[in-house]
């Protein structure tokens, strides 16, 4: 949090650096210009020197360097901005993210307290190990079903058993006996 109020101040000093140096250089090119454009009219009753010219000259050219500088460090300042919107906006994300794991946790530790006394990195292996225990209990509740029904059936066979053993007269009442 620092690093961005540090790195805000720091945009805002070069943006306000950048406009102080565009407005000095903006006047004295103004005043250079003046001066040139009455040399360049003949209005002015001096004379200057092929030297004062060149010099005068180099300074619009040091002026005009200056600006195009100004507005590059502006351009970078623009960027930087919409960069730091971007990371502000990924941080608010990440924030938001983080609340909704943190409130999903706590619910589910609400649900299932025995949560509370599992650490967090072992919640997905323990899912894991409770989904195959309901699968294995659902093949166990399959497996009872299929030994029930076969038992009903076998039951089913017995009682046609001794019922033909009856009607043949075959001693059925033995088989009942060893059934049992």
């Amino acid at each position: 949090m620092t690093e961005q109020i540090g790195f805000a101040v720091a945009a805002a000093g070069s943006v306000l650096f950048g406009i102080i140096q565009w407005n000095w250089q903006k006047n004295n090119s103004i005043s250079i210009e003046k001066i040139m454009n009455e040399i360049q009219a003949g209005t002015d009753k001096q004379t200057v020197s092929k030297e004062a010219y060149q010099y005068g000259k180099y300074l619009l050219d040091v002026d005009d360097q200056n600006l195009q500088d100004a507005e590059s460090l502006y351009e970078k300042i623009k960027e930087l901005d919409i960069q730091l919107i971007r990371w502000k906006e990924s941080e608010r994300l990440i924030q938001q993210q983080k609340g909704q794991i943190v409130s999903r946790v706590e619910e589910q530790m609400k649900q299932y307290p025995f949560l509370s006394h599992v650490d967090l990195s072992s919640w997905l292996s323990l899912y894991h190990a409770c989904k195959n225990a309901q699968r294995i209990a659902k093949e166990i509740e399959k497996q009872k079903m299929k030994l029930t029904q076969l038992r009903g059936l076998d039951n089913d066979f017995h009682q046609g058993l001794a019922s033909f053993f009856r009607k043949m007269n075959w001693g059925s009442d033995n088989s009942e006996k060893k059934r049992r």
